[in-house]
């Protein structure tokens, strides 16, 4: 009971205890009995809400024994829900239960996605298709649920179709009203859902405020949304894990077939799949043929000439987009494979460079609309793990079937260049610039810069030990490990640590490198970097003093469990951003002399507001060059700029 029905209980205790102590002493308003009686009644029966709904539920019972028995149904479902469920779980079970109890033909649960009510679970006679579905938020629907804050009547249609081009089919009954009633779903008197439905019985819209109706509905809106958020973190933790599990396999062999074995059995962790397949596409660019699989019969897998642009996997290598297909019957490029398959979702893999398509990830389910969009997400995080380790072994393949020392030389020039970005990003107010010059002809420097979908923009640049072929090997795997963890959401020193954790296992204590990773916001000018023993990066401003960039930890891949922290600085305009590798500041003359640090900053600050990136670099080149008198460098060179233009040439 409610604290404030204990208080009205206590005083109705109270209040018939003075009416037997007044009785006692004959009082004259209560001398007769009944009349006593009668008020106790009246006053119980007026403040204890607990009583009269134990009064209401036995006229209930009595007269509309149906009401009474969907009543019951109810409370028991509310009882059975559970937070630790996945919420698609949790929709499916009301769902079912709600359309029996409502007698509803077609029923459905929309959720808020930002601002639109996507639908994550439905029942409906086939063919109608709900799967992309939304409401707009800004519908009458959801304006007037906002409104009343109880059940509306729907009189017309509000549902937003977003199929794919070759999913319109699905929809040949947008034009029909498919609902008559929307129930709130309430967190806070905010709506986070809705319950949609063709059919709902006249009692429970006449007994909303007083029924279990609503209790139900606000109930199940809470569970949903906690589920969700519980489910998040839980799928997002497990995923992060097996992701890293992956990697660390990726580092450690060069077998492109037990790595992408170890995928597909990982990913049953987060995405319920009866089958998966990794697939192909030939270097004649238009035959894709299965690379690894699982719950497919191997005889009718083989016997399939699948061709780009044939089946659900070739339609996805061609279009270069996901698939997901809810009931696969009577779709126009479904190719049986598995008789028990209902539905079925495919994701491309792109190679290195995320330019071309180079095969498809395809899994299929023995129930329908088995696929959800989180389950998406995690099978592009998938794929991606398996673009690396086929461009990985694919390198590698090369390098060992090289009969001689300059083939292998060539190749892993090859390694190295196809890890290193062919294009830097474009920006109005900040500009970049980089030189990587390798001492053997191929080594083991690297770079990278790259733009978040955020508008970030993350700059690297790393110096293994070693030269030649085994400082390009190390430098792929750091490079492979470095992909997989720095789109994660982690903060920069902890994806330094894992970094540091993942060549610890993957490589011999011998073998290390530096590494300094930093994010520009381009919104304020705040870099955020993690230095993990590379020579510091300096900030150099206008008036020609400097900033090093030294906060951080040891070299990464040689101690375990090393901890880093990170930094924020400002980068203001007119600054320049300079990294390097040891190579530039370690280059010697014939006299035996070294370039280092104080050269480099007297280069630099010649120049002027209007000086531009690459204009800086050309000046440090040649001053090196000019220095060495020309000579082979004794290491590799790799020079980052990222100058923040000033007004001049903004």
């Amino acid at each position: 009971m409610r604290k404030t029905d204990n208080v009205l209980l206590w005083a109705v205790i109270l209040l018939v205890y003075y009416g037997v102590f007044s009785l006692l002493h004959l009082n004259p308003f209560v001398q007769n009995t009944s009349v006593l009686i009668l008020i106790t009644i009246v006053v119980i029966m007026a403040t204890l809400r607990p009583l009269r709904k134990w009064v209401r539920v036995g006229i209930i019972r009595v007269f509309n024994p149906t009401y009474f028995e969907h009543t019951n149904r109810l409370i028991k479902l509310k009882r059975s829900l559970q937070i630790t469920q996945p919420h698609e779980e949790i929709a499916d079970k009301v769902l079912q239960e709600l359309s029996e109890i409502f007698d509803a033909r077609i029923i459905a649960i929309a959720l808020r996605d930002d601002d639109d009510f996507t639908i994550v679970n439905y029942k409906a006679p086939h063919p109608i298709n709900l799967d992309n579905v939304s409401v707009d938020g800004e519908s009458n629907i959801i304006n007037e649920l906002r409104h009343k804050g109880h059940i509306v009547h729907i009189d017309r249609q509000a549902l937003r179709y977003n199929p794919t081009p070759q999913r319109q089919r699905d929809y040949r009954f947008k034009e029909y009203k498919l609902f008559n009633y929307g129930i709130p779903l309430k967190v806070n008197d905010a709506i986070i859902g809705v319950i949609l439905t063709s059919n709902l019985p006249g009692d429970f819209i006449r007994d909303w405020e007083n029924g279990l109706l609503e209790d139900f509905a606000e109930y199940l809106g809470i569970v949903l949304r906690n589920s969700r958020l519980y489910n998040e973190v839980h799928w997002e933790a497990l995923q992060k894990n097996t992701l890293f599990e992956i990697s660390k396999k990726i580092t450690s062999t060069l077998d492109v077939r037990e790595v992408l074995n170890l995928v597909i059995s990982s990913l049953n962790k987060v995405v319920n799949y009866s089958a998966a397949g990794i697939f192909l596409v030939k270097k004649n660019g238009n035959v894709v043929h299965e690379m690894v699989q699982r719950g497919y019969e191997k005889d009718k897998l083989s016997a399939i000439s699948l061709k780009v642009g044939q089946g659900i996997v070739g339609e996805c290598i061609r279009e270069r987009h996901p698939i997901i297909i809810g009931n696969v019957e009577g779709h126009p490029n479904y190719i049986e494979v598995r008789s028990s398959t209902k539905s079925e979702m495919c994701v491309p893999i792109y190679d290195n460079k995320q330019e071309n398509v180079i095969g498809a990830f395809n899994l299929e389910s023995d129930s329908e609309n088995a696929f959800s969009k989180n389950d998406l997400d995690r099978l592009t995080a998938f794929s991606e793990q398996v673009s690396i380790a086929i461009e990985n072994a694919s390198l590698y393949k090369q390098v060992s079937e090289s009969r001689r020392y300059e083939r292998d030389i060539e190749v892993a020039r090859e390694i190295q260049s196809a890890f290193l970005p062919r294009n830097l990003p474009e920006h109005d107010l900040y500009d970049f610039y980089a030189l990587c010059q390798p001492s053997q002809k191929v080594g083991g420097d690297f770079y990278d810069v790259h733009q978040f979908s955020n508008g970030k923009i993350g700059v690297a640049i790393g110096d293994v030990s070693g030269k030649g072929v085994p400082g390009a090997i190390l430098m792929a795997n750091l490079y492979a490990g470095y992909r997989s963890r720095v789109r994660t959401q982690d903060s920069i020193h902890t994806m330094v640590e894992r970094l540091n954790d993942l060549l610890v296992e993957s490589t011999n204590s011998e073998k290390y490198t530096t590494f300094f990773y930093a994010e520009l916001d381009t919104e304020n000018g705040q870099v955020t970097y993690c230095n993990a023993g590379h020579n510091p990066p300096l900030i150099v401003h206008l008036d020609g003093t400097f900033d090093e960039l030294n906060i951080g930890g040891p070299v990464i891949g040689a101690l375990e469990n090393s901890r880093y922290e990170e930094q924020t600085v400002q980068l203001a305009e007119g600054d320049l951003l300079l990294l390097y590798t040891d190579g530039i500041t370690e280059a010697r003359n014939g006299n035996g002399e070294y370039y280092e640090v104080e050269r480099l900053l007297d280069i630099v600050n010649r120049r002027n507001g209007n000086t531009t990136a690459k204009e800086i670099m050309d000046m440090i080149n040649r001053d090196v060059y000019d220095f060495t008198h020309g000579d082979d460098l004794q290491d590799d060179v790799t020079v980052v700029t990222v100058l923040a233009k000033s007004n001049d040439r903004k």
